[in-house]
């Protein structure tokens, strides 16, 4: 099982088909073709067919790319994000989606919104025959956005949060702050800032009262994503 993709090798080998000329000139995404969920799940012995589940947080780009390389996987999404990527309701909506890196019919599986409760958060979804996972909805980024709860080892969670923030100091004050720039990223990027402030508040209330059990790990934080990996081993 994936939570997102993160760019595709289509992506990464034609990378003007699906990436904005501002995101490719300005962010400079290094499209190594190592990079790639399948070039990664090779290196580990396995098989694309292996991958039989994706769980989407969402629907951009960079989180969705990698969506072709693994055809027979079924893919949980959001209802709501589901149908904001069917009708979205404006232009600046609309040009969030990438309809190419989907275009082979992945196998849908929709998830209704939910209604039970993980540590005090309304309206999270047991994921369809995905034992114990859930979907956490933080809403705000984009329609439908949501968090995805894995449970771990000794009774913990990692609750993986997509782009309901950038930066751990977002939420974390044991953390450097989050620095302006990064910041002004968020904001511009959400399609309903206030959903987005309440996803981040949700957020900072999880990890104040229950950072014991549950680990929150951040899709763009870069250093956090070196410090898992390292302390992996």
């Amino acid at each position: 099982m994936l939570v997102d993709t993160g760019l595709g090798t289509g992506d990464v080998a034609r990378p003007e088909e699906t990436i904005h000329p501002i995101v490719r000139d300005n962010l400079a995404p290094e499209l190594r073709p190592d990079e790639p969920a399948l070039a990664q799940v090779e290196a580990l012995g396995f098989a694309p067919s292996d991958v039989r589940h994706i769980v989407l947080t969402h629907f951009d780009f960079d989180h969705a790319g990698g969506l072709r390389d693994f055809p027979d996987a079924a893919v949980h999404v959001s209802a709501a994000g589901y149908a904001g990527m069917q009708q979205p309701s404006s232009p600046t909506q609309a040009a969030r989606y990438v309809a190419k890196q989907w275009e082979h019919g992945p196998k849908w599986v929709v998830e209704p919104a939910g209604t039970d409760k993980w540590f005090g958060i309304a309206g999270v979804t047991p994921l369809t025959g995905l034992d114990e996972l859930l979907f956490v909805p933080l809403e705000g980024h984009q329609v439908g956005h949501s968090g995805v709860a894995v449970p771990v080892a000794g009774g913990r969670w990692l609750l993986h949060a997509g782009d309901a923030v950038f930066h751990r100091g977002r939420i974390a004050p044991e953390f450097a702050p989050c620095p302006p720039l990064v910041e002004e990223m968020e904001i511009a990027g959400a399609e309903d800032e206030a959903l987005y402030d309440e996803s981040v508040l949700r957020l900072a209330t999880l990890h104040r009262d229950h950072s014991d059990e549950v680990e929150i790990v951040v899709a763009h934080d870069t250093r956090q994503f070196d410090e898992l990996v390292g302390g992996a081993g």
